[in-house]
């Protein structure tokens, strides 16, 4: 599967997963305490962030040239954000527990800024249009602005389903089912 393909579409299942999460929390708000509805949750978010990883690299290996010192900066920030924030959900889930709250917010911190230099870089190398570009940014600035009781899942859903969409929506035309070279 080309990179780009496989960034959309994981980009657009990631912003599925978070929409579920955000609906799902606006729906059963998060208690004081541990409850069985935040297995739930944090699997969501688990899963969401682990496709947000897949589409990232994806991302980053979809160009003809290789990213430059900034796009690699930026890629590897939001791994290893994206893998804070997946190990500890997973972690949390296997506890039952609200623990690990430094890595958590070690790996939101680091996804901010990853995001805003994958952004900065596909922008800067025509990968991306100047609004697409810092949509997984905004999803972030987005959800710690809003949230969970809020809608935060949703609002980090929509900007990777807008993200995804936009991947997508850059393949070459041959690649999106038209029969002829003519212009439809």
């Amino acid at each position: 599967m080309a990179p780009r393909r496989l960034a959309g579409q994981s980009a657009i299942a990631a912003g599925l997963f978070f929409a579920a999460q955000g609906a799902f929390l606006l729906e059963e708000p998060r208690q004081d305490h541990w409850t069985s509805s935040d297995n739930l949750a944090y699997g969501l978010f688990g899963v969401a962030v682990v496709l947000s990883l897949v589409s990232i690299v994806a991302l980053g290996r979809s160009t003809v040239r290789s990213p430059d010192r900034l796009g690699r900066t930026g890629l590897i920030v939001s791994v290893v954000g994206l893998a804070c924030l997946a190990a500890t959900a997973l972690i949390r889930i296997e506890v039952s527990d609200e623990v690990l709250d430094g890595p958590f917010l070690l790996g939101f911190l680091m996804i901010a800024v990853g995001y805003l230099l994958v952004g900065l870089w596909a922008y800067r190398s025509r990968t991306l249009s100047l609004w697409s570009a810092f949509l997984p940014w905004l999803g972030v600035v987005g959800a710690a602005t809003l949230q969970d009781a809020h809608g935060a899942g949703l609002w980090m859903g929509l900007m990777w389903l807008l993200f995804g969409g936009v991947l997508l929506g850059l393949m070459p035309q041959s690649n999106r089912g038209q029969v002829s070279n003519q212009p439809s």
